[in-house]
């Protein structure tokens, strides 16, 4: 059978409904920014990259709170870009994945680089924050937010429908262990914020749509069909800016 990769957001993001009612993770997302710079940090501040981003729903949130910074948007998907450029035209979009960004000239590259719900897509976690980290300023910040397992396991996921005859890919998780060793092996300092969904999201047709149940004293767990529950985190780097030879991480 093939193997089938789902970009799972791609619908949700076909219209303004993320410009008008910001996900609850954005919040998130600019109070640490807000907590890491304060207000004389935040004056020398020039560039934030968001990684994956969509049609740039959480950038254009962050300017309305940021402003006088530059916002660049990394997205693989014409579709998105298209009707980011419609719903916000200050954000400078290109058709790059993370792996195909070319290099970045120093006054390119980002203070706060960004990558939510994206990680899931690659088998490679060492090399995802590489490539991540390449796209920073010295001392940048590097903000990942994703379902990561408070167990050390990394687990790399396929699923089928029962309808269907193929396979598909796209919710890969890994440990908080594992993120931690690659800080540390990239000289990044490293903290965790846990993200916890303040209200119910009713079940969809879709299965593997996120839902929330009661679970373990969360009266908003975040489900899947998959038969699992998902603990998300906002991991953040600081970069030290260690010089990383590309042959440092496993292929």
């Amino acid at each position: 059978m093939n193997n089938k990769k789902r970009i799972a957001d791609k619908s949700i993001y076909n219209d303004s409904k993320y410009y008008e009612e910001p996900k609850e993770y954005f919040k998130l997302i600019l109070s640490k920014i807000n907590s890491i710079y304060n207000d004389s940090q935040k004056s020398k501040l020039t560039r934030i990259i968001d990684v994956g981003g969509a049609n740039g729903a959480l950038l254009s949130f962050l300017k309305k709170h940021l402003p006088g910074l530059k916002m660049k948007c990394y997205e693989p998907l014409d579709s998105l870009i298209d009707i980011g450029k419609k719903l916000d035209s200050s954000i400078d979009f290109e058709n790059y994945s993370l792996f195909d960004i070319p290099v970045l000239k120093e006054e390119n590259k980002g203070d706060i680089i960004i990558s939510a719900g994206v990680i899931g897509i690659f088998k490679n976690p060492e090399k995802f924050l590489f490539h991540l980290k390449k796209l920073g300023k010295k001392k940048s910040t590097i903000l990942i937010l994703s379902p990561f397992n408070e167990e050390p396991i990394d687990v790399i996921l396929k699923y089928k429908h029962s309808k269907n005859n193929f396979w598909e890919t796209g919710h890969n998780l890994f440990s908080i262990e594992t993120m931690k060793n690659i800080a540390l092996k990239f000289d990044l300092d490293f903290e965790i914020e846990n993200f916890k969904m303040p209200f119910k999201i009713d079940k969809t047709d879709d299965p593997m749509r996120s839902w929330t149940e009661p679970f373990r004293g969360n009266d908003h767990q975040i489900i899947y069909g998959t038969n699992m529950f998902s603990t998300i985190k906002l991991l953040i780097f600081r970069n030290n800016h260690k010089k990383t030879n590309k042959n440092d991480f496993k292929k």
